[in-house]
């Protein structure tokens, strides 16, 4: 999980290039391609972006390049993360049967992905999805060998991570829930977050859940009760996982598109803070798109975001820990 605080500032830097590129084109009034090549043929020249626009583009990227200077280096991963699975299983246990809250965390993290990994489709489907993915050709020629190389490489990572978890077993995967709820009660706040999005894994469907319906209560309260106390604390990672079972795709809550979307907004103010778009972000608010919801959903999505920010992101720290 940690590894992955590594790439924030160049996701800073590429969504920043992205705005920018956005603002040269004139912010909300771009025009379809077609528009713009009919007025070119019309012999209208495009617009300039302005100086106001070039001053605010110069201020995004000086914003951006101080963040990356000033990020701090990513947490050293726990070891169990820097060998194949099947070579620190076993360490990984004893560790987390002593009561080490890393190791739990690692095991439970490794071995969930281990399981989903086995359960989901046996080797041979793998290797064939392959295979007809590499015979058909790219359209663009000269692509060819660099796309045939990439989707090699990837064929070849994806069946080793299913080799390692192979040797390990689906048996001794199959706990990886239970070490993750032994390291979130010891607490432990990214196997808490862990056990959100993984609670409710053992049931496909709420309709499965029937036959063991007290034991999915348990969890799903569990689950919500650590994500929510997260958010109030301030914690980024629980809140960038957030929406989704807001969602309803985890079955932890009701569908609900208008909590999806303010939860959502909450997100991007709190990242935006590093790339030097918080200011703009906050007076325009999220901008509607892709869902139903109806002007007044919108300013109130606009609205409780504000105050979620304010009452428990204001002080989280630049960057998640």
């Amino acid at each position: 999980m940690r590894r992955a605080l590594m790439v924030l500032p160049m996701a800073a830097l590429i969504a920043a290039a992205a705005y920018v590129g956005f603002r040269f084109r004139g912010g909300r009034d771009v025009q379809p391609a077609a528009a713009v090549r009919g007025t070119a043929v019309a012999g209208v020249r495009p617009a300039r972006p302005s100086p106001r626009d070039m001053e605010d583009a110069r201020r995004r990227m000086d914003a951006i390049r101080k963040s990356i200077a000033n990020a701090p280096a990513a947490p050293a991963p726990d070891p169990g993360w820097e060998r194949p699975f099947a070579e620190v299983e076993p360490s990984l246990r004893v560790r987390a049967e002593a009561g080490d809250i890393r190791a739990a965390t690692t095991l439970g993290l490794r071995a969930a992905r281990c399981h989903a990994l086995l359960g989901d489709r046996p080797r041979e489907d793998i290797v064939e999805q392959w295979q007809e993915a590499l015979a058909h050709r790219s359209p663009i020629a000269r692509n060819e060998d660099v796309r045939r190389r990439n989707m090699e490489d990837a064929m070849k990572r994806e069946l080793a991570a299913y080799d390692d978890c192979a040797a390990v077993g689906a048996a001794r995967t199959a706990d990886y829930l239970v070490w993750l709820e032994r390291a979130g009660r010891a607490g432990g706040l990214p196997a808490q977050v862990a056990f959100a999005q993984h609670a409710l894994d053992a049931w496909s469907t709420p309709e499965s859940m029937v036959s063991q319906i007290e034991e999915a209560a348990r969890r799903r309260s569990l689950a919500r009760g650590w994500l929510e106390a997260q958010i109030a604390n301030g914690r980024e990672s629980a809140l960038a996982v957030y929406a989704d079972p807001l969602s309803g795709k985890q079955s932890l809550y009701a569908g609900d598109v208008e909590r999806v979307q303010t939860y959502s907004y909450v997100l991007e103010l709190v990242r935006s803070r590093r790339i030097g778009d918080f200011d703009r972000l906050w007076a325009e608010g999220p901008r509607p798109y892709g869902t139903d919801l109806t002007p007044a959903q919108w300013r109130r999505v606009a609205d409780e975001g504000r105050r979620i920010y304010q009452l428990s992101f204001k002080n989280a720290p630049l960057y998640p820990d």
